[in-house]
């Protein structure tokens, strides 16, 4: 039998999944769950760039911040999709 090691790794095919999803939200839910989704991505790569920061180079240093940068406009971005219906919701916290 087989470990469990971790996170299922995500597919192009997701992509299609959560952007079919987001464009159709035929349940109230919908928005929540892709805007859910797109944050633990982000959150997960942040982990990964976090994990590497004791690496002392220049280059590894402006890759990282580079990454960063990435990540923090992705978050803009996620952040921009948010329906006020879940912004005024106060079990949605984003």
């Amino acid at each position: 039998m087989r470990k469990f090691e971790g996170a299922v790794r995500w597919t192009p095919y997701m992509d299609d999944c959560i952007s079919v999803l987001w464009e159709m939200r035929e349940a109230p839910l919908d928005s929540s769950l892709v805007i859910q989704v797109k944050l633990q991505l982000i959150a997960e790569e942040a982990i990964k760039v976090s994990r590497s920061v004791g690496e002392a180079t220049d280059q590894h240093r402006m890759l990282q911040h580079m990454q960063i940068k990435l990540l923090r406009n992705r978050l803009s971005e996620v952040k921009a999709m948010i329906p006020p219906e879940l912004m005024n919701d106060s079990k949605f916290v984003p």
